[in-house]
């Protein structure tokens, strides 16, 4: 006689038994678990001793006690990993066969699964898992249970706000709280998003609101300052344009220079102690930069136009002492330098000379009057831009 025993595939921690005797005339009647059939076979039978007995029909008797193991003690163990629910984020559960992963699987809700798959978007609850073979067989069965965790409230870390790099006067708001599973939204100056970064604001006190996809709200106030009051300590020297020559300034660091390390001026970028050449007259922006290239300030400079009247000679005078035109000499408005005049007559004699624009010719040579008639004069001198210019001519002297 033979017993046949192995884990029934469709029903978990049960096993089927197959009586197997010698072949016999008689009819036997197997009794087992208080079960009698002709066959001897039993399905369903759970783990334990039971009395096996075998009546023939010619009345011979046999008793014999047969136990049913736990083919479970054989299946690889099972771990798991679970994360619970927390505020609105949904819980989740992994299974480990460990070097089994590959030749068992899980039925879980009708279908099949692998062991390297997660089981997400659970809410709290009871959850049944059933561990198959590779005959598709029932290995084992796992309950686990995952409970709603509490959800925490919204905390603000650190509200970070600083100067816009490219936006003079304006500021970044950076807000950073602490790590939550549900998805915030920050709303500050009416604009929204799931960053909490705000660029382009201008100085003042904001309403920072900041709402969770789980219900929870919070707000808080948000100052942002004016940057600009905290300006790089510069001076600068002018060069006012004369004439043909263009207007020039430099900076100069004085005090704290807040890391002031160039000049931007139109599309040209200078370091901080460069001459800046070429100013038009006029409004001149200027933006003073850090090695970064951001912002530290703006300044604007009106360029005045320092005066450059030309030197004009008239061409006759009467130094007859009366007041008017009694000195042969140019427009006093000018403002010649290294100015020099020299008067001839016409055998190329010279009879006066001076080096200052406001010393003119009285019509005298030596102390006496000369005669009336023309006289031949040269100058000399540079305009405050620094051309050089030679003037000849020839003026009437009446008396």
């Amino acid at each position: 006689m033979d017993v046949q025993m192995q884990a029934e595939c469709n029903v978990y921690r049960q096993a089927s038994v197959k009586v197997i005797t010698q072949d016999h005339p008689d009819t036997y009647t197997y009794t087992l678990n208080n079960v009698s059939n002709n066959t001897g076979i039993y399905d369903f039978l759970t783990p334990g001793t039971y009395t096996l007995i075998i009546n023939s029909s010619g009345g011979d008797h046999k008793e014999q006690q047969v136990t049913v193991p736990d083919f479970t003690l054989s299946n690889p163990a099972i771990t798991f990993t679970k994360i619970n629910p927390l505020c609105d984020a949904k819980g989740s559960i992994k299974l480990d066969a460990g070097v089994a992963n590959t030749t068992y699987s899980i039925r879980y809700n009708g279908q099949i699964f692998k062991f390297d798959h997660t089981f997400a978007g659970l809410i709290a609850g009871s959850y049944h898992f059933t561990i198959l073979n590779q005959n598709g067989c029932i290995a084992d069965e796992k309950d686990y249970t995952l409970q709603q965790d509490i959800c925490p409230p919204i905390t603000i870390n650190e509200v970070q706000i600083q100067a816009e790099c490219n936006a003079y006067g304006q500021a970044s708001v950076k807000v950073i709280t602490q790590d939550h599973p549900d998805t915030y939204t920050y709303t500050l100056n009416n604009a929204n998003n799931s960053t909490g970064v705000f660029n382009f604001l201008m100085p003042g006190t904001y309403t920072l609101v900041i709402n969770s996809s789980g219900g929870d709200h919070k707000e808080q106030q948000v100052t942002v300052p004016d940057f600009t009051l905290d300006k790089p300590g510069l001076i600068y020297k002018v060069k006012a344009p004369v004439c043909k020559l263009l207007g020039e300034i430099k900076f100069t660091i004085s005090g704290d220079g807040k890391g002031a390390v160039k000049v931007k001026h139109d599309n040209d970028v200078f370091s901080i102690d460069q001459t800046i050449k070429d100013l038009l007259p006029g409004p001149n922006h200027f933006t003073i930069l850090n090695q970064q290239g951001c912002i530290l300030d703006e300044i604007d400079i009106d360029i005045i136009q320092d005066q450059c009247e030309p030197v004009v000679f008239p061409n006759a005078f009467t130094p007859n002492g009366d007041g008017v035109n009694d000195v042969f000499r140019p427009n006093q408005e000018s403002n010649p330098l290294n100015f020099k005049l020299v008067i001839y007559n016409r055998w190329g004699n010279q009879l006066f000379q001076s080096r200052s624009l406001f010393q003119g010719w009285d019509g005298t040579y030596k102390g006496s009057v000369v005669a009336s008639g023309v006289y031949y004069w040269i100058a000399t001198y540079n305009m405050p831009d620094g051309t050089s210019s030679h003037q000849s001519g020839s003026v009437t002297l009446i008396r």
